[in-house]
């Protein structure tokens, strides 16, 4: 079976990157699919606070530049499966450079057809100029990977995009490889802090419906969040699942379970 594998990116840190991933969780959860996580940020591993994953290091260090591998082995073990899982690597501070360098030496991005794996990168911006030409500078060298461009706007301001929003050379840039740009609607800091220090995933909250988790009023703050960013994170996902289904006629669909 066809295998996604979730990057979820950016230039830099305290974006929401780790946030973003959380959705993502909170989303497989939602509707019963299993999902494989990665922390790739050893040093501070936020997703590893609220999440079960394995853990590995994005590093220009020759000692630790194959540790990725395990994302390939990875999925490739779960294409086996009647019931194979998707994997989510969640991405350190600035860990792009090392990510692109990786994929260039494993192959990864060329030979991802070959082994059955749909790439997709999440990138996470606050509306800084370096991140959105970073973000360009992916889409060109990976056609190939399907683009995402996320503007957290609980980091940043509307004005504050007025240029990304006119900016014709991107929207031809991810027609090219089938991108798109979202607003990750705002959610409270001190909210998300609140959780890592409980380590308390999302999905925990929202399922926790006589509020022995959370107050009423931090219920609802994430319930809402999380059911915002379902709708974001679907529209990527059916849409998605279309081409998947166009490029592999006849294929029969098959049942996922939920991730535990």
């Amino acid at each position: 079976m066809a295998i996604q594998i979730h990057f979820v990116t950016g230039s830099k840190g305290n974006v929401g990157k780790t946030a973003w991933s959380e959705a993502i969780v909170a989303y497989y959860r939602k509707k019963k699919k299993s999902l494989s996580l990665i922390d790739g940020d050893k040093e501070v591993p936020a997703l590893s606070k609220t999440c079960s994953t394995n853990q590995i290091a994005f590093s220009d260090d020759p000692g630790l530049s194959t540790q990725p591998d395990a994302i390939i082995k990875l999925a490739y073990a779960e294409s086996k499966k009647r019931k194979g899982s998707d994997v989510l690597v969640d991405l350190p501070a600035g860990g792009d450079t090392s990510l692109n360098n990786w994929m260039d030496g494993s192959g990864v991005a060329r030979l991802s057809d070959t082994y059955g794996f749909s790439l997709i990168k999440w990138w996470v911006s606050d509306s800084d100029i370096d991140s959105i030409q970073l973000f360009k500078e992916s889409a060109e060298r990976y056609p190939a990977i399907r683009h995402i461009f996320l503007k957290n706007m609980g980091k940043s301001r509307k004005e504050q995009w007025k240029a990304f929003d006119s900016d014709n050379d991107l929207r031809t840039l991810l027609d090219k490889c089938n991108g798109a740009v979202l607003d990750i609607p705002r959610v409270e800091p001190v909210i998300i802090d609140w959780l890592r220090a409980n380590k308390i995933p999302l999905t925990d909250v929202v399922e926790d419906k006589n509020f022995q988790i959370a107050d009423i009023a931090a219920h609802v703050r994430i319930d809402t969040w999380v059911t915002l960013t379902e709708d974001l994170i679907s529209s990527v996902m059916s849409s998605a699942s279309v081409d998947s289904s166009s490029e592999n006629k006849g294929s029969k669909e098959q049942e996922v379970v939920a991730a535990k």
